[in-house]
Parts: C-alpha cells; sequence; structure tokens
C-alpha cells in the first residue's frame, strides 16, 4: 500500500485460498472402457463391483483453489471528485461446482474432471465514482444567474459503477455413447484448440466448432472441463440527482438511474455446447438492455 499525495491511495496485495473435502457426486461403479470397442464386451464385466449396476455417491474428496492479484487505486473526494477503481487477475479451480456437474469419469474423478471453475472471471476491473458539476451557485460555472444558479442549474451530482469482466468459461459436450454406465458426464473429443482470434469471434462462430468431435462409440471424451471461455463484458451504470431545497431541513430530490447506460450487448453462452445442438457454436442469449428509471424523494 502506498500512497501518492494526500489523496491517492493505491493498494497492491495477492489472495489465494485453498479448500479440501467438498462435496463431490460421482460413479465409483462407472465402467472401464472397453480394450476394443470394435468388439465390446458386456458393461457388467466391466465394473469394479460386477453384482451391482450404476451408483449415485457423494463423497467428501473434491478440492478447489483461487489464486489472485488484487490492486485498487482510490482517489479521496476532491475538488468534487472521487473514484476507486479494482482490478483483479485471477483462477478459480476446483473439480465440480456445488454438485451440479460430474466428473467424465468416475474411476478418476479428480483427474478427469479438474479445471477452472464454472463461475471463473480471469480478469475483473471495476471503477465507482461521484462527481459534482462545477456549476451553479458557489461553483466556477454560472454562478451568477442569481435564482436559476441555485434551484435549477446548482448542486447536480452524477455518479457511476463501470464494470469490465472477461467471460465465464465452458465446456463441449457430446452424446454418450462409451457404455461406461450413467451418472457421469460426456465430453467431445478435442482434434484442435478451438479459440478463434478476437477478430474472427462473432455470435454465429463463437468458437471453432470443427475441433471438436464426437468420440469413437466405448470411448470417453479427451477434451476436458471449462476449456474455453465465453464472451467477456463490460456495462456502464449511472445515475444523476439534485436536490431542491425548500425550508432549511425540508428538500426535494430527483434521481434518473441509467443501468447498461450505453446499451452495451451483454452476450451469454451457457456453461456447455452440445455438438449435436442446432445452436453449436452459436451465442443465442444475452443480458438486459438499457432501463432508465426516474424518482423523486421528499424528505420533511
Amino acid at each position: 500500500q502506498h500512497s501518492f499525495g494526500s489523496n491517492v491511495l493505491a493498494t497492491m496485495s495477492y489472495v489465494g485460498n485453498g479448500s479440501h473435502d467438498q462435496s463431490l457426486r460421482f460413479n465409483p461403479n462407472q465402467a472401464i472402457q472397453d480394450v476394443n470397442p470394435l468388439q465390446p464386451t458386456p458393461i457388467q464385466s466391466r465394473r469394479p463391483f460386477p453384482w451391482v449396476a450404476d451408483v449415485a455417491a457423494q463423497y467428501n474428496m473434491a478440492n478447489a483453489t483461487y489464486n489472485s492479484l488484487q490492486s485498487t487505486l482510490q482517489y479521496r473526494f476532491s475538488h468534487g471528485f472521487s473514484v476507486q477503481a479494482n482490478y483483479t487477475w485471477s483462477k478459480a479451480l476446483d473439480i465440480a461446482d456445488g454438485g451440479n456437474t460430474t466428473p467424465v469419469n468416475g474411476l478418476d474423478a479428480k483427474g478427469s474432471s479438474y479445471g477452472p471453475a464454472n463461475f471463473n472471471r480471469t480478469q475483473v476491473f471495476t471503477a465507482s465514482y461521484t462527481y459534482e458539476l462545477p456549476i451553479g451557485a458557489g461553483k466556477p460555472f454560472l454562478g451568477n444567474l442569481g435564482w436559476a444558479s441555485k434551484q435549477v442549474l446548482g448542486g447536480w451530482q452524477v455518479s457511476g459503477i463501470t464494470v469490465a469482466e472477461t467471460g465465464l468459461p465452458f465446456e463441449i459436450t457430446a452424446t454418450d455413447t462409451s457404455n461406461t454406465g450413467a451418472t457421469h458426464t460426456q465430453v467431445a473429443n478435442r482434434i484442435c484448440d478451438g479459440n478463434l482470434p478476437s477478430g474472427q469471434r462473432s455470435i454465429q462462430d463463437w468458437f471453432q466448432t470443427s475441433c471438436f468431435a464426437q468420440p469413437q462409440a466405448g470411448r470417453l471424451g479427451n477434451s476436458g472441463r471449462d476449456i474455453l471461455g465465453g464472451p467477456g463484458s463490460t456495462n456502464f451504470d449511472m445515475s444523476a440527482f439534485k436536490r431542491f431545497p425548500f425550508g432549511e431541513k425540508r428538500y426535494v430530490q430527483f434521481r434518473a438511474d441509467f443501468f447498461n447506460a450505453f446499451n452495451h450487448p451483454q452476450f451469454v453462452i451457457g456453461a456447455s455446447q452440445a455438438i449435436t445442438s442446432s445452436t453449436y457454436g452459436r451465442i443465442t442469449t444475452a443480458g438486459a438492455a438499457r432501463l432508465v428509471q426516474m424518482s423523486l424523494q421528499v424528505a420533511f
């Protein structure tokens, strides 16, 4: 932490944590893959416990880690202006988020599905700010217009929150023809990287779909969990407000709030993309459009 003058404070820190013995749901009686998929053997003969079928078990055996570089720059209120900006560069890894996903291979639950968490965002920038406009009574500009300077032009403040962040990760799934049992996720085979340069990405082609294929019958996919990143987003929420006093302690405050003020599209891709889906490789969901809200508050 370091101060620059009397108004600016900079902070940089490392934040990390680890979690152990988290709850994990998987199939410990999942069959091993056939030695020769072209000559399949009975599934029961390939299970660790051949006298039992699929088992939906839950054990406290999952691990997760979070590591981040966090920085903050704060400009204390001066000359009608204040701002605080935060930047985080991080990585969150786990096996399954809250039991919502199941490992690809129940016989190697940790090795087959350890990867970026569903909520992992590599970079997040946030800035919050307030500015008292320099116009009206007692201000540098338009302060000599009498009643209008005080009641109409003066006292306006604007504030806002800006958030820019990278997208959430997702995985590529396929039809399960592995003949290893149920209660597991089947991912696609990864033939090449799959990421497209930022200049080639579009809503219709977010990643290179040809890099993923249906696994051969009798085989599990190799592409891994949460290997691609979804679209990032930038959002501005802004407000403008002013108090109109009447009497010593009474006032009316007018406020206008602009959510997603610049109406930026907030595209979202699901946690998984199925190669059999009609919308495979496409983004079909967007967040809320611009919303304007106006209000009056009377204090007496």
